[in-house]
């Protein structure tokens, strides 16, 4: 995204990167394409990243451009990380990329997706051997943990699952 924004103008970017394999990764391509003396890499989590002459960053950025989403939005730390960079890392009134998200839900019936959260039985092998391992019958009733599966349904064949309701927002951020 920096080496993109440098291409489109920006005079100088800072890419915070937390994962420090991913980081040094994007030094090395930042140095192979030219752009070291217009992009400085901070392996840092942003809400550790610091402002001013001795900081991370020499000055508050004019332009917040993210990709902090999994397709949940909420998955990823990027509401209190967005927070927090306009709280501290970027001017007042500074555009954001993206700018808005929603976030959509429909109710679905689906035997399919039931099934994933089910334990079945299953085969092992051993001395005496092949021996099935199977949950006890009381295990059935259990729920279990509620756990979010990240579902897109146009990737769920539509023979797979019945709707049950229209497509609902569920709430929209404005960055």
């Amino acid at each position: 995204l920096s080496m993109m924004a440098v291409t489109a103008g920006a005079d100088f970017c800072y890419a915070v990167e937390v994962f420090k394999p991913m980081a040094e990764a994007a030094a090395k391509i930042v140095a192979k394409n030219g752009f070291s003396d217009k992009i400085k890499i901070i392996n840092k989590h942003s809400t550790e990243v610091t402002v001013g002459p001795d900081g991370d960053m020499q000055c508050r950025a004019n332009i917040l451009i993210t990709e902090l989403f999994d397709t949940e939005l909420i998955g990823e730390g990027a509401l209190p990380s967005y927070e927090h960079a306009h709280r501290y890392l970027v001017q007042e009134g500074c555009e954001a990329v993206p700018h808005r998200a929603t976030v959509y839900a429909q109710l679905v019936e689906s035997e399919r997706m039931w099934s994933w959260n089910k334990l079945f039985p299953f085969c092992i092998q051993t001395k005496d051997g092949e021996k099935a391992i199977v949950s006890p019958p009381e295990m059935e009733g259990c729920p279990g943990a509620p756990s979010v599966y990240d579902i897109q349904l146009n990737q769920v064949p539509l023979k797979d699952f019945t709707v049950l309701s229209d497509i609902a927002t569920m709430f929209s951020v404005d960055f």
